[in-house]
C-alpha cells in the first residue's frame, strides 16, 4: 500500500517541476523578445554594436536552452529512477505479503487467493480439488515450555516436512498459528488422505532439535474435496475441512479424518462414519531438554 500512495506524491513533484521550467523558457522567451527589440533599434543606428549584440544574444539563449534541456534529462532521469524504486518496493511489499516469514510458505491470503483460483476451475472443468487442514498436537506446550523462538524453530522445520514431495500445482501455507494448510489441485479426497498419511509418517520419525532442545510432535489432519454436495463455494471447501479436523482432534488427535457424508447418529445426531477416519496408536507429544 505504502508505494501506491507515494506513487503520486512523485508525480505530481515532476508536474510541479515542468510547471517551473515552463514558467522559466516563458520568462527567457519574454528576455529574447526584450533583447531582439533592443537588437532591432540599434541596426538603425548602430550597426556594429547591433552585430555584437546579436551574437551575444545568440550565445546567451544557446546556453540557457542547452541548459534547460539537461536539467529537463536530469529530471526524467530522476522521475524514471523513483518509478522503478517504487515498482520494487511494490512488488517486495507483495512479496512479503503472499509468504509467512516464520515458515516461509505461503500466506493465508496467498491461500485462500490460489483457493479461490483453483475452486473456479474446479467447478468449470469439473475436476477434482482437495483441502488438507493440519494442526500440530499440544503445540502450546512448546511455547510455554521453551519459548516461542524455539516454537518458531519447531514450525519451521515442520513446514519442510509439509512442502517436501509437493507438486508444482500443490500449494501448502501457515493457515494461522500452527495450523497449516494444503490445497491439492487434481486430487480427490481418498488420495489426499494419502498424502495426509505420508506427512504424519514423516511428522512420527521426526525430530525437532536446535542442538539444545529436542521434542517429537504428532499432528491432526482434515480433509474435505469436491465434487461433494455440501460444498458450493470456497469457504464450504474450508469449513468441511475444518469440521474434519475438528472431529480428529476430539477422537484422540495423532490421526486423519476424511469428512465423507454423515450418517444419522443413534441419538439423531449426524456423525463421521468410522470408515473416514484413520485410526494410529501414538503415544502423546513429549519434550524433553538434550544435555548440554
Amino acid at each position: 500500500m505504502g508505494p501506491a500512495v507515494l506513487r503520486p506524491v512523485v508525480r505530481a513533484r515532476g508536474a510541479i517541476a515542468m510547471t517551473e521550467r515552463r514558467w522559466r523558457t516563458l520568462g527567457a522567451a519574454l528576455v529574447g523578445a526584450a533583447v531582439a527589440a533592443l537588437v532591432i533599434a540599434a541596426l538603425h543606428y548602430v550597426p556594429a554594436i547591433a552585430g555584437y549584440a546579436l551574437l551575444a544574444v545568440v550565445l546567451v539563449l544557446t546556453y540557457y536552452f542547452y541548459r534547460e534541456r539537461e536539467r529537463g534529462a536530469h529530471l526524467r532521469t530522476r522521475t524514471e529512477q523513483a518509478e522503478l524504486r517504487l515498482e520494487s518496493a511494490t512488488t517486495n511489499l507483495e512479496l512479503a505479503e503472499s509468504i509467512d516469514p516464520v515458515t516461509r510458505l505461503a500466506s493465508r491470503a496467498r491461500f485462500f487467493e490460489h483457493l479461490g483460483q483453483e475452486f473456479r476451475r474446479s467447478l468449470r472443468y469439473h475436476r477434482p480439488l482437495s483441502c488438507v487442514l493440519l494442526d500440530l498436537d499440544h503445540f502450546s506446550s512448546i511455547n510455554d515450555q521453551y519459548g516461542e523462538h524455539y516454537g518458531d524453530t519447531v514450525l519451521a522445520e515442520f513446514a519442510s516436512l509439509v512442502a517436501r514431495d509437493l507438486r508444482d500445482s500443490d500449494l501448502a501455507a501457515r493457515y494461522e498459528g500452527e495450523a497449516f494448510a494444503v490445497l491439492l489441485p487434481e486430487t480427490p479426497a481418498t488420495y489426499a488422505g494419502v498424502v495426509a498419511e505420508r506427512i504424519r509418517g514423516r511428522l512420527k520419525q521426526h525430530v525437532f532439535s536446535n542442538g539444545v532442545i529436542a521434542c517429537s510432535l504428532s499432528a491432526s489432519f482434515g480433509i474435505a474435496g469436491v465434487p461433494d454436495a455440501r460444498i458450493s463455494r470456497t469457504d464450504d471447501l474450508v469449513r468441511v475441512a475444518a469440521q474434519a479436523l475438528a472431529e480428529a482432534k476430539r477422537r484422540g488427535r495423532d490421526r486423519i479424518v476424511t469428512d465423507l457424508p454423515a450418517e444419522p447418529g443413534p441419538e439423531g445426531q449426524a456423525t463421521l462414519p468410522d470408515s473416514s477416519v484413520a485410526e494410529v496408536a501414538a503415544p502423546p507429544p513429549t519434550a524433553q531438554a538434550e544435555p548440554r
